[in-house]
């Protein structure tokens, strides 16, 4: 081994409890890097392979009832690979251990089933089979939530007809790899599932013989995506056509995209702090290390080592941390990324989803880490390279030491010897005071960030639950109905407060934007769906005009005066014109919002409605409930309660569990700073500390003066920590706004009292690991003066 290799391993073991927490939080960095990141790359794998195995379809379209003859028409469409027309039928369930209504989406098998567009995976039994009418296929998720096994029988009204129909099949489909009820934003697997039957059954069911009611079509690489779905509203629009969707929204594809956007965007914020810290850290060891060997350097320049040689030296000591610590982080990484993927598996049904650690990633967690570290110290091992012999050979020069501003001031007399000592040197290094109370404030910092995904989620489902959402249930019709049935709601025994829904499919149009979102009727002062201003205030619905909400606004540049139009998507299909005249902050989804009166006049209808929210007696729950479902009229009933549930087992569970290893490697972080802190303490003041023995001070009053400045330097540090926490938090809550969700930013007193506390043990538990060592103290090697 060569000498200065032998030199560096040394080195490494004598400063082996600095080293190990800066391995620490660089394996932290590390590790949240690999977590997140072969996640995302498990989930795009599988969902391409998925895709393309299953035969995913580019465009989706739907109408009333077209002739099958229509197909071949989109065929001809330029860019067109296949054309697939379907049945797909909202019916509803009497299962009899569910007391309120359970619906299901029903959609028809070709005979060729292999050649399919979104071909189901088979995962138990078998396919239903032709000119067998009562046989369906369902979807794993129902059945898991259920516990139903194949064979099961359930009751299903199909066309207005009671049918007992025989489960012989679970699957899963690249169209529904996330479950939602049509209208809804979270999945309730009890109250909904998808279904598959043989086409020529479905057709007898619904007297849709020679005829279909949705399309999906297969692109060629080169089509043009946006020509494509321009010409197939072109055909379908005679048929009652409703504006053909994008692959890239198709719902269970856009929650899915918006899932693997949020972890990627965690995946590189979060971790980067964390290598930015340690960066931190390793810089002040390295330069304490350069400092206290400058005449070890002298004499290696004398003896003939060049500067390559010495810097290279010192550069192996960065290297060695950070192979260190991303052969740990990289270990732990993978290990929680496999348990990780498990639970993305429940949450997104795949027909497998296999964990994968790419080569991409490791090398990504290598060179970001690495060359950070690397490019972080240059400066530093920069000094020792040009630093010339002779010069290095001289000590340095003794430090000034003079009144405090304090003492300076007058108030010298008030303050004991040892804290005029802590004062003083202070004063002295305040390079170093600076630098050791930075580490502790971003330690600080960090801890407030790792808490700000929970309190952020615990203000949206206040906000949503409670402020917006304040109804029980909201009731849905199968087709539009008129006022009556609102009344026979309102009417129903052990409803307190009925609140009317209306609901239009829109194509909104400012400029060269287009986007497809609902258009809500809502009342003057709504009192159960409430809409909230930019201070999260319920505010009246305007009288005129339009109000959209802020995402979409900000999105394509929509502001308040701005006219838009808005061309409906049943009906008559009119097209409304109207200036934009407020915002709304919407949390989960979107919309475009307007006045109930004014939209059943731009649609000439008399008050026909989608449904209604509902505040329900709860001793009559079961009651209400018995009633919903057993009418004919209504198509669904979503809970709030299951709604909260949907939410917490889906969103809240995937960024909560990522949030517990920020919080973990956070408070691992702290530790590390904070004992790095006050090493570096005792080791700069050693021959001080020694020199204040052989005066006589004994080890507790030593102890005090060292711990008294930790003790100082770690209060005043604590308040810019807070602030710079915030402001950390406040960019990564920015960072995981999608369309799906706007994450409210909110840091909770607790957050920073956690924080706070959490530094300060650490500082305890390093003051004491540090006590320990001054015990030991070698006063004699200490004082030792090399001539």
């Amino acid at each position: 081994m060569k000498s200065l290799d032998r030199k560096l391993f040394r080195d490494l073991w004598r400063l082996k409890g600095q080293m190990l927490a800066i391995t620490l939080v660089l394996a932290a960095g590390v590790t949240l890097f690999v977590l997140t990141m072969s996640n995302y790359d498990s989930l795009v794998l599988s969902r391409t392979q998925y895709y393309e195995h299953h035969r995913f379809a580019d465009v989706f379209a739907g109408c009333k009832r077209a002739p099958r003859s229509v197909l071949a028409k989109m065929e001809g469409i330029n860019g067109v690979a296949q054309v697939e027309g379907r049945i797909v039928q909202e019916v509803t369930f009497d299962l009899p251990d569910m007391s309120d209504p359970v619906t299901g989406r029903l959609l028809s098998l070709p005979d060729r089933i292999e050649a399919g567009l979104n071909r189901p995976y088979l995962r138990a039994g078998r396919f239903p089979r032709a000119g067998v009418d009562d046989e369906i296929l369902a979807g794993e998720v129902f059945m898991e939530a259920h516990g139903y096994q194949v064979g099961t029988r359930i009751n299903a009204v199909i066309n207005g007809r009671a049918k007992s129909l025989q489960i012989v099949g679970t699957a899963l489909s690249p169209e529904f790899i996330y479950v939602l009820k049509p209208g809804t934003l979270f999945p309730d697997n009890l109250r909904y599932g998808v279904f598959w039957m043989h086409e020529d059954s479905l057709e007898a069911s619904l007297n849709m013989e020679g005829a279909f009611n949705d399309v999906t079509l297969r692109l060629n690489r080169d089509a043009s995506i946006d020509e494509v779905v321009y010409q197939v509203d072109e055909i379908l629009a005679t048929y009652g056509g409703v504006r053909a969707v994008k692959r890239k929204n198709q719902t269970s594809h856009w929650f899915l995209e918006n899932e693997m956007t949020q972890l990627r965007s965690t995946g590189w914020f979060i971790p980067l702090v964390f290598f930015g810290v340690a960066v931190f850290l390793l810089n002040l060891v390295i330069a304490r290390l350069i400092r206290a060997q400058r005449e070890q350097i002298a004499v290696l320049k004398a003896f003939g080592y060049g500067s390559y040689q010495i810097g290279r030296h010192y550069l192996k000591f960065v290297l060695v941390v950070v192979l260190l610590g991303n052969l740990l982080g990289l270990s732990m990484g993978a290990y929680l990324g496999a348990n990780m993927v498990e639970v993305y598996g429940s949450l997104y049904k795949f027909p497998r989803l296999s964990y994968i650690l790419s080569v991409h990633t490791v090398l990504g967690a290598l060179l970001v880490s690495g060359l950070s570290a690397c490019i972080g110290s240059l400066s530093t091992v920069r000094r020792a390279v040009l630093l010339p012999p002779a010069e290095a050979m001289k000590p340095e020069p003794p430090a000034r030491y003079g009144p405090t501003f304090l003492e300076r001031l007058g108030f010298g007399n008030l303050l004991s010897v040892q804290m005029q000592m802590i004062l003083r040197n202070m004063e002295r290094a305040p390079l170093r005071t600076l630098l050791s109370g930075v580490g502790i404030a971003m330690a600080t910092g960090l801890l407030v960030l790792g808490r700000v995904n929970v309190d952020a989620l615990e203000a949206l489902i206040r906000i949503q639950f409670q402020v917006i959402q304040r109804e029980d249930m909201m009731v849905t019709f199968y087709e539009p109905n008129a006022h009556r049935a609102f009344f026979e709601l309102q009417n129903l025994p052990g409803v307190a407060l009925a609140e009317p829904m209306r609901s239009v499919p829109v194509n909104l149009v400012f400029g060269q934007h287009e986007k497809q979102i609902a258009l809500q009727g809502v009342q003057h002062l709504p009192r159960m769906r409430r809409y909230l201003n930019a201070d999260m205030q319920p505010i009246s619905m305007a009288p005129e005009g339009l109000m959209l909400d802020r995402f979409t606004a900000d999105k394509y540049g929509i502001r308040p005066g701005h006219r838009v139009q808005l061309e409906v998507l049943e009906g008559a299909r009119p097209t409304i014109e109207l200036p934009v005249v407020g915002l709304v902050e919407e949390l989960i989804g979107g919309g475009a919002y307007m006045n109930m009166a004014r939209l059943h006049e731009a649609m000439n209808e008399d008050r026909t409605l989608n449904g209604a929210y509902l505040l329900v007696d709860h001793n009559r729950w079961d009651e209400v409930l018995h009633r919903l479902k057993h009418s004919p009229k209504i198509a669904g009933v979503t809970l709030s309660d299951a709604a909260l549930r949907g939410f917490m087992d889906t969103v809240a569970q995937s960024i909560l569990i990522v949030n517990f290893f920020n919080i973990l490697f956070a408070s691992i972080i702290a530790f590390g700073v904070v004992y790095n802190a006050a090493q570096m303490s005792v080791g700069e003041r050693s021959r001080d500390l020694a020199t204040l023995r052989v005066l006589g001070f004994t080890r507790a009053e030593i102890s005090d003066i060292l711990l008294g400045e930790l003790a100082f330097i770690t209060i005043l540090a604590i308040p810019f920590g807070l602030g710079l926490g915030y402001v950390m938090a406040y960019g990564a809550i920015a960072d995981l706004q999608t369309e799906q969700f706007r994450i409210p930013f909110a840091i909770a007193g607790k957050s920073y009292a956690i924080a706070v506390l959490v530094v300060l043990i650490s500082a305890l538990v390093s003051g004491l690991v540090v006590r320990r060592r001054l015990d030991k103290l070698d006063l004699m090697a200490v004082l030792k003066t090399r001539e």
